[in-house]
C-alpha cells in the first residue's frame, strides 16, 4: 500500500501536474478523513490475507489450542510505503 497514492501525491501524478503541486498546500478535511478510512481498510485487509494460526499446546489443560500469529499480523506495517 502507498500512501502517496492514496493521497494523490503519486510520482507520475507530480510530475505531470507539477505546476498545480507548487500551489498544493492542504487538504479538505473530508479528503483526509477519506484518505485515512481508506487507508485503515486497506490495512485490515492486508492484515487479515497475511494473518497466519498456529497450533499451541496448552500444558494445563492438556489439549492444542489455535491462535492468530500476532507477529504475521504486525508485519502489515512494513508493506505501507511513506
Amino acid at each position: 500500500m502507498d500512501i502517496n497514492e492514496i493521497l494523490g501525491l503519486d510520482k507520475k501524478a507530480f510530475d505531470i501536474n507539477y505546476n498545480d503541486y507548487q500551489n498544493w498546500k492542504c487538504i479538505t478535511p473530508l479528503q483526509a478523513k477519506e484518505a485515512i478510512k481508506e487507508i485503515v481498510k486497506e490495512t485490515l485487509r492486508m492484515a487479515a490475507e497475511d494473518a497466519k494460526v498456529v497450533k499451541s499446546y496448552n500444558k494445563w489443560t492438556f489439549s492444542e489450542d489455535y491462535e492468530v500469529d500476532k507477529d504475521s499480523i504486525t508485519n502489515v506495517i512494513n508493506k505501507i510505503k511513506f
